[in-house]
């Protein structure tokens, strides 16, 4: 094993093209985990000024400008926190970077590692099949194999670098701290529109008590004009009387010119007077026209304002009935799913302790086995060894049968050579075959008896 891997080793730093492929993918593999490092720790800062800080944090004031921009724009318009936060993130950079852009990079360079992997085989096995001579295929086979080498080196090194990258960004995942920095953007944000929705409605409130108070002068106004009229009906009271006395000064005598020239002149007074009034009358009109126009328009713009202020209270309303409707969902989603882990909790433990009973009766059963099958093996050795006895006693018997047998026939035959030579001596002796027929017998007997 140790002398492949030294042989791998060599074969790759003795390769110029092995090399080069496995030098860019560590290459690309180190520079985007250092980038990622970079970026995590960014978010992670500006997430730590915004909960320490909010006065002097970057994001915050690049959300308050974009904030204050868009309600110039749209000033009774209602602005959605969530696309807002997307759009202000959407524009957050480090170093002119954008950063879900460059976490976007970061995410596909596993893959990109894999490929550059896959392009490295493929570069080597056209190096193989371009190595392996036709004609004389059997000394090719070396460079071939160097070069399947390579192929299966840098697909190795590209799904390698690819697992500690992925390993890396999730132990260090930008995207988690990213989406924490923007719903603490997004709580911050909601609470600033908030705040203005209530200061925008206590300055239309303001404004609604500026213009019932021009309501009360204009009232008051017409009351005076009310008083001025009265004014004029003692006026037009006098002026008539001034002319009936001026009916008797001229049916009287000459005295009486004098004391109408005086009448006369008094009248011109109280018209001079009455013209002046008449003026005032005609300016505090002109005057109240203008504040009524005013009034008008302070009423249908404050009207205006309250419609688009119980608009939003309306829809902050229904947002946070969702979000308790959500929350609630939220809250028996998780005792459900206590409620499940509790159980199944219950069950492994029951399982568990089913488990430990069976391993422990598992446990006897094996002791009990070994004990029987060491007893039988014991019991089997001794009989064994018994019926090999019996088959060396066996053995022996036979061997004593035979020899037996052997001395036997020997003798039989000794003696059936003898009496044929007595025979053959003493022809005149006649033999007894009752006796000879006895002697066979008994002797077949004493072989069965051996046997």
């Amino acid at each position: 094993m140790v002398n492949i891997i030294i042989n791998l080793f060599a074969s790759i730093f003795t390769n110029p093209i092995t090399l080069i492929f496995i030098g860019i993918t560590l290459l690309y593999s180190v520079l985007n985990i250092i980038k990622n490092n970079n970026i995590y720790s960014f978010i992670s800062e500006k997430l730590k000024e915004l909960n320490l800080n909010q006065e002097e944090s970057s994001i915050l004031k690049l959300a308050n400008s974009k904030y204050e921009n868009y309600k110039a724009s749209y000033p009774y318009s209602q602005i959605n926190m969530n696309t807002f936060v997307e759009e202000v993130i959407s524009d957050f950079s480090k170093d002119k970077k954008i950063i879900i852009d460059e976490i976007k990079a970061i995410k596909h360079s596993p893959s990109l590692c894999i490929l550059l992997g896959v392009l490295g085989t493929f570069v080597g096995l056209t190096i193989t099949l371009a190595s392996i001579d036709k004609s004389d295929i059997v000394n090719s086979m070396t460079l071939a194999i160097g070069s399947m080498q390579i192929a299966f080196a840098t697909s190795i090194v590209g799904i390698i670098c690819s697992i500690l990258i992925n390993s890396y960004i999730k132990f260090k995942n930008c995207e988690n701290v990213l989406l924490q920095l923007m719903l603490k953007l997004e709580n911050i944000m909601t609470v600033k529109s908030s705040n203005d929705k209530g200061e925008v409605l206590e300055s239309k409130l303001n404004e609604i008590k500026v213009c019932i108070k021009d309501i009360s002068k204009a009232i008051s106004a017409i009351e005076r004009f009310d008083k001025i009229s009265k004014d004029l009906h003692d006026f037009n009271d006098d002026f008539i009387s001034s002319i009936e006395k001026l009916g008797i000064m001229l049916n009287g005598s000459h005295d009486s010119i004098k004391n109408f020239d005086q009448s006369v002149r008094k009248l011109d007074k109280q018209f001079s007077i009455l013209n002046l009034k008449f003026v005032k009358l005609f300016d505090t009109y002109e005057s109240q026209s203008e504040i009524y126009n005013e009034i008008v328009l302070n009423i249908k713009e404050s009207s205006k304002d309250i419609k688009a202020v119980n608009q939003s209270q309306i829809t902050i309303k229904e947002y946070i009935r969702d979000i308790n409707a959500g929350f609630a969902l939220y809250e028996r989603n998780i005792q459900d799913l206590m409620m499940k882990l509790i159980s199944y909790e219950n069950n492994l433990l029951l399982k568990q302790k089913n488990l430990n009973e069976v391993n422990i009766n598992l446990k006897d059963d094996i002791k009990i086995l070994t004990n029987t099958i060491d007893k039988q093996a014991k019991s089997i050795t001794s009989q064994l060894e018994l019926v090999f006895k019996y088959i060396d006693i066996y053995k022996e018997a036979l061997d004593i049968s035979k020899s037996l047998e052997a001395n036997k026939t020997y003798q039989y035959d000794n003696k059936f050579e003898i009496n044929q030579l007595n025979e053959l001596e003493n022809p005149n002796q006649t033999f007894d075959l009752d006796e000879l027929d006895e002697e066979e017998l008994d002797q077949t007997e004493e072989l069965r008896y051996d046997k």
